[in-house]
C-alpha cells in the first residue's frame, strides 16, 4: 500500500518541474548560443582574411615585383595560426591580359557540439594585373 501510494504522490508531484523544463529548453539554447558564435567567429576571420587580401594586392600593385616572400604580411593576420595559414600566387591569363591569383587560405575549426562539421575553409582570391 505504501509504495502504491508513493508512486502516486510522485506521479502528482510537480516538485522539481521547472528545473526539468530548464534543463531540456535550455540545453537547445546554449547549443543554439554556441553556434551563434561560431557563425560569428567565422564572419570575423573571413573579413580579417579579406582585408588582408587587399592590403597584399595593394602591395603587390605598387611593386609589380614582389613575391610572397618579399611582401609583407599585414597586422590583421596576427590572430591566425601561421602553420595553417595558405598564401599563395600563381600567373593566370585572361583574354590576353596577364594577372597575378592571389589566394589566401585558412581552415577553421567549428567550436560547436552535435555537429559533424570539423574544419570550415576560408578561401579568399584576388586578381592583381601585370603591368607589361
Amino acid at each position: 500500500m505504501k509504495l502504491i501510494r508513493f508512486i502516486r504522490r510522485f506521479a502528482r508531484g510537480e516538485d522539481g518541474v521547472a528545473a526539468l523544463e530548464f534543463a531540456i529548453v535550455g540545453s537547445f539554447y546554449m547549443l543554439m548560443l554556441v553556434t551563434l558564435l561560431d557563425v560569428a567567429r567565422g564572419f570575423y576571420l573571413h573579413n580579417k582574411l579579406e582585408f588582408a587580401a587587399d592590403k597584399i594586392t595593394r602591395q603587390m600593385l605598387m611593386d609589380p615585383n614582389a613575391t610572397i616572400g618579399t611582401i609583407n604580411m599585414p597586422p590583421s593576420l596576427d590572430g591566425f595560426d601561421p602553420n595553417l595559414l595558405v598564401v599563395e600566387t600563381e600567373v593566370v591569363s585572361i583574354a590576353g591580359a596577364a594577372f597575378q591569383n592571389l589566394s589566401l587560405y585558412y581552415p577553421m575549426s567549428m567550436l560547436t557540439p552535435l555537429l559533424n562539421i570539423d574544419l570550415v575553409d576560408l578561401k579568399i582570391q584576388r586578381l592583381v594585373p601585370i603591368p607589361n
